[in-house]
């Protein structure tokens, strides 16, 4: 299966505020150990507040992904439960689009991020936290807190995974971001294989991003294969009787109240990205209908490929999605696609059978909507 790896800054990339203006601010030293107002201490070895000291790292003490006294101070600046992006100094989160970003990553296994920043880890844990990030997810996100950008990616690289089809590298800073470019280039990946942005602070545009990124794992052939291979899924085992040549619009309307069904729960979430999430569905649910309505005798198989084929984006913005807990919540998924599809061709077989008894369905009754 191929993978995409996705190097990028922090501040002022994944924040609207530049690092060097963030590490002398007052918010920044507050969370440091023995902060006094007006005096600046070094913000890349003075500990963090609750969290343990050097010395006390080399005796065994473990480092904590997050402590309430940094959490208090992220909650009393900047809002509780949630951030408030309205509030002074709120530039220093991570911007709305970047979280989503980042979840959507974070729970994909065929894209790894790592962070390659002048800022330090243990700090930005404590961030992606406050911004309702868990442990799990948090624990796999890779932090070089490193100034010198190319060596970190020549000494990642230097064993040379071949399992990566694409590279992505995201900084606001020009000669970090070059540095970046250089380093893949000179461990021997090919122009084709990078994609690159370079923007102000507070000007990434994190969903066009990740469209790109998901659109380049479903693009390739393997990809491919490996949708057809769910395809066979047993997941939904269809009745033998039910055959790929069977009409797809012969029980159309039982396909459609299931996702419907999905999208309303969607939509019960109410949060900006399960909303996003549902206005793609509804989209794809009506391209689906209109083409079904077109191709009234068109057979499970070309309805399949159809989907695959002329609906990409909705397919892969959504296929991070198929690893979550509830695959109910987002339906539109290769895997839960095909898996529905299963379930529908079980319904056909189960009124093939009633038939067969000479009981009516209502479902062969209706047309499309």
């Amino acid at each position: 299966m191929p993978k995409i790896l996705i190097y990028t800054d922090f501040d002022g990339t994944v924040t609207a505020k530049r690092g060097g203006i963030l590490v002398k601010s007052p918010f920044y030293q507050s969370l440091l150990q023995g902060y006094v107002k007006d005096n600046q201490q070094n913000y890349k070895y003075t500990p963090l507040k609750g969290h343990p000291t050097q010395e006390e790292l080399e005796r065994g003490a473990a480092q904590p992904v997050s402590t309430d006294e940094i959490q208090n101070i992220f909650k009393e600046t900047f809002g509780d439960p949630k951030p408030d992006y309205t509030r002074p100094g709120a530039e220093i989160l991570m911007t709305p689009q970047a979280v989503t970003f980042f979840k959507e990553v974070l729970n994909n296994p065929d894209i790894t991020i790592k962070i390659v920043t002048r800022n330090r880890g243990d700090y930005i844990r404590e961030l992606f936290t406050y911004q309702g990030f868990t442990p799990e997810e948090i624990s796999r996100l890779t932090i070089f807190d490193s100034k010198a950008k190319y060596f970190a990616i020549t000494d990642d690289l230097k064993d040379k995974p071949n399992d990566i089809s694409h590279f992505y590298v995201l900084d606001d800073d020009e000669s970090d971001y070059n540095a970046m470019l250089k380093a893949l280039r000179d461990s021997g990946y090919q122009p084709t294989q990078i994609s690159g942005k370079r923007e102000e602070p507070g000007n990434f545009k994190w969903l066009d991003y990740l469209k790109d990124i998901l659109l380049k794992l479903t693009s390739s052939n393997e990809e491919k294969k490996s949708t057809e291979d769910l395809s066979q899924s047993q997941t939904f085992e269809a009745s033998s009787k039910v055959k790929e040549g069977e009409p797809s619009s012969q029980n159309a309307e039982a396909l459609f109240d299931i996702i419907k069904e999905q999208i309303d729960r969607v939509k019960a979430y109410k949060t900006s990205r399960a909303l996003y999430k549902a206005e793609k569905l509804e989209t794809s649910l009506a391209d689906a209908q209109n083409y079904l309505q077109k191709n009234p005798t068109c057979t499970i198989k070309e309805f399949l490929n159809y989907r695959k084929d002329n609906d990409p984006e909705t397919f892969s913005i959504s296929q991070a999605l198929a690893y979550k807990r509830n695959p109910w919540d987002f339906i539109h998924t290769p895997k839960a696609f095909v898996n529905v599809m299963n379930l529908f061709k079980g319904r056909l077989s189960e009124l093939v059978g009633l038939q067969e008894e000479g009981t009516r369905n209502n479902y062969n009754q209706k047309t499309i909507p």
